[in-house]
């Protein structure tokens, strides 16, 4: 099915009153529309989205210094909230989301924001020097 590829918090709008629906638009100028995608695993949208909510993390940590634990709690909790929606919302669909693919996009995703920071916001790459060491196992 066609995906966004660089799904983030920030694409997600409230619909209407009961519901949470993406948004398509996207900051990167060479990002091709959504009817121009080729068809890709929904695996790295919710890598992509799963990486954006441990980026909030990471942020409120670095703007609001506190316990890096409850910080990381928050991440965990997050994530892993936003998984177990995303897996029941696909019910009986849900072999369309091949999650072996999870942490290999999660990297991907990582090192896109790198090359994002390099080229046009040299602050950013504090965020995902960290998200990237967690995933890895490393130093955050």
């Amino acid at each position: 099915m066609r995906i966004h590829g660089d799904l983030h918090v920030g694409q997600i709008l409230r619909w209407r009153e009961t519901a949470w629906r993406s948004g398509i638009s996207t900051a990167t100028p060479s990002r091709r529309s959504p009817s121009e995608r080729p068809p890709g695993p929904l695996a790295r949208d919710v890598a992509s989205m799963a990486m954006a909510l441990d980026h909030v993390g990471r942020i409120v940590g670095r703007r609001r210094p506190t316990d890096d634990a409850a910080i990381e709690g928050w991440i965990r909790a997050a994530r892993s909230g936003f998984l177990t929606a995303y897996r029941a919302a696909l019910g009986e669909h849900a072999r369309l989301l091949d999650e072996r693919l999870l942490r290999p996009f999660e990297v991907a995703q990582e090192c896109h924001e790198h090359v994002y920071a390099a080229r046009y916001l040299p602050s950013w790459a504090a965020v995902p020097d960290r998200a990237l060491a967690a995933i890895l196992g490393g130093p955050t």
